[in-house]
């Protein structure tokens, strides 16, 4: 169950666990799966930062970041999870918490981060909500989320 492992993810100081990749897993054995049906599988990798100042939901403090390059697995962008996405040298609108996981993280020499401004409030159309996320697998026929 996603909730109790965000919850769990939480009480050990991780308290905004980002969706990195997922996909579908198969029960390729029938009397297993008639056992544990309508119940679904998923293999998830997440990214997830023990920063203290990082809020449970996201938070628009007006931050940008620009990814400038550095990582050699990243050349020409940067992905931190599934919804934020970091083509080199562009200047990106970042929340509270992407931030901070980019400012004060083993990338923060890869970013251009600006400093936090006055709280204006949820992001609008940014959804990282884990749940939500598992929900968009569960209804596609695709074996993995992109």
């Amino acid at each position: 169950y996603i909730e109790d492992f965000r919850r769990i993810m939480a009480e050990v100081g991780f308290n905004d666990v980002r969706l990195f990749s997922a996909s579908k897993v198969t029960i390729s054995n029938a009397e297993a799966e008639a056992k544990v049906k309508p119940i679904q599988f998923f293999s998830v990798t997440v990214r997830a930062f023990k920063i203290s100042s990082l809020e449970d939901r996201p938070e628009d403090y007006g931050q940008f970041a620009a990814y400038l390059g550095g990582l050699p697995e990243s050349p020409s962008a940067f992905q931190l999870d599934l919804a934020h996405s970091f083509p080199k040298h562009q200047v990106t609108s970042v929340d509270g918490n992407t931030a901070a996981m980019l400012a004060h993280s083993r990338f923060a020499t890869c970013f251009n981060v600006t400093p936090r401004g006055p709280h204006r409030g949820c992001p609008t159309g940014l959804s990282r909500d884990l749940n939500a996320a598992v929900a968009t697998l569960t209804s596609s026929t695709s074996s993995c989320c992109a």
